[in-house]
């Protein structure tokens, strides 16, 4: 009867213990380099001027591009920005939007980042 009570608390015991491993698999990927190679990840304020103007110049330049837009003044996408800064070496003041390429990105808009667009754009067109 001993052996059988020590058995069921050793089985419990374990039971106990791997109800307690977190699933890693599940939870949440925010990297941002590793699934920009398939899809351009824009990170964007929608309060920002220079988002605003490179959004703008994106869907009317390139309505065929697979892109993602990430709204990152949304409390639920906070994450992506702290991938963005994790996968690219961002400082902390990175200027919007940052639209990701694989391993390119681009921080800000300008011209001279619109022609940075216009070159690594092209491998996501369809």
């Amino acid at each position: 009867m001993r052996k059988l009570l020590y058995f069921l608390v050793a089985v419990f015991t374990i039971t106990a213990l791997t109800s307690c491993v977190i699933d890693v698999e599940s939870e949440p990927d925010f990297s941002i380099k590793e699934k920009s190679r398939d899809l351009v990840y824009f990170l964007h304020s929608p309060t920002c001027g220079y988002s605003n103007a490179a959004k703008k110049y994106v869907n009317e330049t390139y309505p065929n591009a697979t892109i993602v837009f990430i709204d990152i003044d949304n409390e639920g996408n906070k994450e992506y920005l702290k991938a963005a800064k994790h996968d690219y070496n961002l400082g902390s003041d990175i200027p919007t939007p940052i639209i990701c390429f694989g391993v390119n990105h681009i921080t800000g808009w300008d011209f001279y980042k619109r022609e940075a667009l216009d070159t690594y754009i092209q491998d996501y067109l369809h």
